[in-house]
Formats: structure tokens, C-alpha cells, sequence
């Protein structure tokens, strides 16, 4: 036996405000990932990586090495400041010492925190540079802001369309006239 028309299409309005609510919610985590590593780990697991790697040199001032999870993500954000002769691959990263440093700037003087890191490369070379600028803010930039800020506004718009439209079908199905018999 097929439903009434009247008791789907209440349950047709229902089950897209459900799915409109849901993709609003997904969309909002999407936006504040930055608070939920289940969803780092699950969305943006590059970003995840560096940034478990970076706070563990930046708290422990341990070296960190090729093959480290994590590892490759901050090298591509490092070897373009690197410039020399032969070869330049990166075999090991350290921060020695991190710092709050005033810079001076057009707009006045500012604040920020910076790093000591020294560089091993492949062939034994090293180098060691200091007020780098911390670099959570472009591991976030490159890895997770990029990829991430798109699809959150996108679904959670959806969502609430969903649920608009939901809302408003509703709204002039219950101006329809009853059947009469």
C-alpha cells in the first residue's frame, strides 16, 4: 500500500530539513576545523602532520628528520629561503630558541613570535638562521585555510537553502485546500 500524497510529501519536507540542518552543521566544523583534530586528521591530514611535527620542535627543540610524518610539509615551506650551491635538499630541522620580536613596520611597531631554526642538508652542510617568523601561520595558510575555507562556506550555505526550502514548501503545502470526498 503507497503512502497518502499529503504524508510523503510532509515526510519528503522533513527529511530535507533534517539533511539541510546536517550539512549546515558539517559546513560549521568544516569552518572551524582548527578546534577538532579528529577532523584535521580526517580532512586535512597534511596539515595535522605538520603541526603535530612543528609544536614537537618547537616545544622539545629536538631535531626532526626526513621520513618524520610531518616533515616534507615544512621543508617546501623552508627551502625557498634557502640559497647556495650544489645540493639542497634538506636532511634535518631544528628550533633552537624562540623568541618574541618587535619589527618594525610601515604601520608602526609590531609583535610577533620568531624561531631560531638550523638546517642540515643531505651532504652534512648546515645553517642556522634566527628571528624566522613562526611558521604556524603559513602551515595553516598552505595546508588546511586553501583547501578547507571552499567547501566549508559551500555546504553550510547549502544547508541552510536545504532547510529553507524545506520550510517554505511546507509553508504553502499547508495553504493547500484539504481533499474534500
Amino acid at each position: 500500500m503507497l503512502p497518502k500524497a499529503k504524508s510523503f510529501r510532509a515526510w519528503i519536507d522533513f527529511s530535507l530539513g533534517i539533511l539541510g540542518l546536517i550539512a549546515a552543521v558539517v559546513g560549521w566544523h568544516f569552518d572551524h576545523v582548527e578546534h577538532f583534530e579528529w577532523i584535521q586528521r580526517l580532512i586535512a591530514p597534511r596539515y595535522f602532520a605538520a603541526m603535530q611535527l612543528y609544536d614537537h620542535m618547537f616545544t622539545t627543540h629536538q631535531a626532526v628528520h626526513r621520513g618524520d610524518p610531518g616533515f616534507e610539509e615544512i621543508v617546501s615551506l623552508v627551502q625557498s629561503d634557502l640559497h647556495g650551491e650544489g645540493d639542497l635538499t634538506i636532511n634535518s630541522l631544528q628550533v633552537t630558541d624562540n623568541a618574541l620580536s618587535f619589527i618594525s613596520r610601515p604601520s608602526g611597531m609590531s609583535s610577533e613570535p620568531t624561531i631560531s631554526l638550523n638546517v642540515t642538508l643531505a651532504d652534512g652542510r648546515s645553517t642556522s638562521a634566527s628571528s624566522v617568523p613562526d611558521l604556524r601561520s603559513s602551515i595553516k595558510e598552505k595546508f588546511l585555510q586553501s583547501r578547507l575555507f571552499g567547501w566549508g562556506a559551500g555546504i553550510f550555505w547549502s544547508g541552510i537553502a536545504l532547510s529553507t526550502l524545506s520550510l517554505i514548501h511546507s509553508l504553502f503545502r499547508s495553504r493547500e485546500k484539504p481533499y474534500s470526498i
